[in-house]
This record gives C-alpha cells, sequence and structure tokens, in this order.
C-alpha cells in the first residue's frame, strides 16, 4: 500500500510541476501577444499616417504642375564651378 501512495505522491507532484510550467508559459505567451498586438497597433498607425501623407503629396502634384509651380528637377540644382588651378 505504501507503494501505491509513494507512487501516486509522485505521479501528482509531476502534474503539479507540468501544470505550473504551463501556466508560466502561458503568462509569458499573453505577455508578448500583448507586445506584439501594440505593435502591430502602433505600425498600423504609422502605415496610415505614412498612406495620408503620401496621398495629401499625390494630390497636390497636379495642381502644382498646372499652376506652374513645379519646378524641373534640374532648374532647382545650381551649376556647379569648376576648381580653380590655384588650389
Amino acid at each position: 500500500m505504501a507503494d501505491v501512495l509513494q507512487t501516486l505522491e509522485a505521479e501528482v507532484s509531476r502534474m503539479l510541476a507540468g501544470m505550473r510550467r504551463l501556466s508560466d508559459d502561458n503568462i509569458a505567451l499573453r505577455a508578448e501577444l500583448q507586445a506584439a498586438s501594440l505593435a502591430q497597433r502602433q505600425l498600423e498607425a504609422r502605415l496610415d499616417e505614412a498612406r495620408s501623407r503620401v496621398e495629401s503629396a499625390l494630390d497636390r502634384l497636379p495642381a502644382l504642375a498646372a499652376a506652374g509651380s513645379l519646378a524641373s528637377p534640374l532648374q532647382t540644382i545650381p551649376p556647379s564651378t569648376p576648381p580653380s588651378k590655384a588650389d
């Protein structure tokens, strides 16, 4: 009878240790999930903001080009002066 009780005690102890490990893992996974969800929401907000800025810039381009205020990229670059031979 003592052997049966010892075997049962060992089995219950093993099961309790497994439950504790699973509980700890569950807590850690919930924290990771919460952090990942927060990071995803932040990235989605940044993506929405970037999308809005790009759409706004694209909406302004035709108006600027039609008004003649959109300069050619070559017109905005100042001419370079060659280095003097005295240098």
